[in-house]
């Protein structure tokens, strides 16, 4: 899990450069953002821009300060997200909030875990609704990719058999008479 904050390299655009297979999903302007950490009440809060691609969600500060320029959070790494949306039709804008999210030990973060609120554009309330469904779908995509890699790894290996297994017995089968020269079963 690598959080990293003011580490992702922009274009001069101030786009985020892809990295290593990464494909773009779907972005959002003018979003309010608040980083909180739990020795302090708002750690960072401004408006900005927020990018998600199927492996990561980055949040670029419109006006950028010292502390907080860029965050880049793997997908694998969020454990909660939470949508909320409007309950009334002028109503407060939706909000997504990203809670419990570790960073990395050196990501100059502490080592505590954090909370992001995303809170959308009054003017397209739309766009960051389907924004949000793009972060759950991406979300759920990568866990179960990085699962199944996890699964792969885990496979067991079968090597040539011990002293001790020579008294087990196999069975082998018949060679069908189609098949080519130098099949084994």
């Amino acid at each position: 899990m690598i959080t990293e904050l003011n580490t992702t390299i922009l274009s001069p655009a101030r786009r985020p450069i892809p990295v290593q297979n990464d494909c773009d999903i779907s972005e959002v302007d003018n979003v309010e953002f608040v980083f909180y950490k739990p020795s302090v009440k708002k750690f960072a809060e401004g408006r900005g821009k927020v990018f998600l691609t199927d492996l990561r969600l980055i949040v670029v500060a419109e006006h950028p300060t010292d502390t907080f320029k860029t965050l880049s959070l793997p997908l694998t790494s969020l454990n909660s997200i939470e949508r909320e949306e409007p309950r009334l039709l002028n109503a407060n804008v939706a909000r997504i909030i990203l809670d419990d999210i570790r960073p990395s030990p050196n990501s100059g973060l502490g080592e505590y875990p954090m909370k992001l609120e995303l809170r959308g554009p009054k003017a397209d309330k739309q766009a960051f609704q389907i924004f949000g469904a793009h972060l759950l779908k991406a979300h759920e995509r990568a866990v179960a990719k990085s699962r199944t890699m996890e699964d792969e790894f885990d496979l067991p290996t079968y090597g040539a058999s011990s002293a001790s297994s020579s008294s087990t017995t196999y069975i082998t089968a018949d060679v069908p008479s189609d098949a080519p020269p130098g099949y084994e079963p």
